[in-house]
């Protein structure tokens, strides 16, 4: 199965509500969650960010990651990456995550892609290692460690 990135557009935001919940998630994965469902939208509608769909070979979505440029550097930001709940536990967030990786670097053009990944999600600091990313920094004082990728 390979995986491909559809950028999510005014005329397809009703692709968003593919974006399922996760039952009893722990409050930064709510936070993704909120953020994938309102905030992303909005990126999009006011052209100050981006936001993929990955898809499979079938068109289904499979992850969603939501990015913009970093204020600061010459860098994009990950701003929330989340695999489904339904296409979790399967191996797929490694290869998902690099297909936004791969993406959002021919799109921008940046140096280096940055994100934050809670220190409870073990899943997601292992799939950022696998897809790349190197731990940047400590852990914050919300629990958040600061991932890039060259």
């Amino acid at each position: 199965m390979t995986f491909k990135p559809d950028r999510l557009t005014p005329r397809t935001l009703h692709r968003v509500s593919a974006i399922t919940r996760t039952a009893n998630a722990p409050w930064w994965a709510q936070d993704v969650e909120d953020f994938l469902l309102v905030g992303a939208p909005n990126l999009v509608l006011a052209r100050t960010g981006s936001v993929l769909l990955i898809v499979d070979d079938d068109d289904v979505i499979v992850a969603v990651a939501a990015h913009q440029r970093h204020v600061k550097f010459n860098a994009e930001l990950l701003q929330a990456f989340l695999v489904l709940p339904e296409h979790r536990g399967k191996g797929r967030a490694v290869e998902a995550l690099g297909c936004t990786l791969k993406s959002i670097h021919a799109s921008a053009g940046v140096e280096f892609i940055m994100w934050l990944v809670h220190e409870e999600n073990i899943y997601m600091q292992k799939a950022s290692q696998k897809a790349g990313g190197q731990q940047a920094g400590s852990v914050d004082d919300m629990g958040f460690l600061a991932y890039a990728e060259p």
